[in-house]
């Protein structure tokens, strides 16, 4: 199972398979007007969106084998989801040297 989703602007797109790992990442030649932070809020944003579709199309295969099963929905449900919900964000401030690259502070 695939599925594939866009940013907003159109400047990204990506595929994640049913575990929600990204499996393919195409970025349009809008990308390039973007800012790295951009660019990187873009993909990160279209990733979020294609594994929320796969985790509730999974989820609704989970409930149809086991519907009659609620404990066994819950866990799976705990296990599985937390894994394809929320792309990680920025979660630090970050060095922007000149040559526009994002790297992280070191020690954090």
């Amino acid at each position: 199972m695939r599925q594939c989703a866009e940013s907003p602007g159109g400047e990204v797109w990506v595929e994640v398979d049913q575990l929600g790992r990204v499996t393919g990442v195409e970025f349009r030649d809008s990308a390039l007007r973007l800012s790295p932070s951009r660019l990187s809020e873009a993909m990160l944003g279209a990733i979020k969106q294609a594994r929320q579709v796969v985790g509730e199309k999974v989820m609704g295969l989970f409930e149809q084998g086991f519907g009659n099963n609620p404990e066994m929905l819950r866990q799976l449900r705990q296990a599985y989801q937390p894994d394809l919900g929320d792309a990680p964000g920025p979660t630090a401030p970050r060095n922007t040297p000149s040559d526009g690259i994002l790297r992280p502070k070191w020690g954090e």
